[in-house]
């Protein structure tokens, strides 16, 4: 529970099961958290 609440505080993208693994993978192939390198 620590590693998810702190990857929710610091706005880190993380998978606890398959589906939503491939759903993080997909979504970075197609540049969907690029807004990430905006912010930064």
């Amino acid at each position: 529970m620590n590693l998810l609440r702190l990857c929710d505080m610091h706005n880190i993208p993380v998978a606890t099961n398959i589906a939503t693994a491939e759903v993080l993978i997909h979504g970075l192939e197609r540049g969907d958290l690029d807004w990430r390198n905006i912010i930064k």
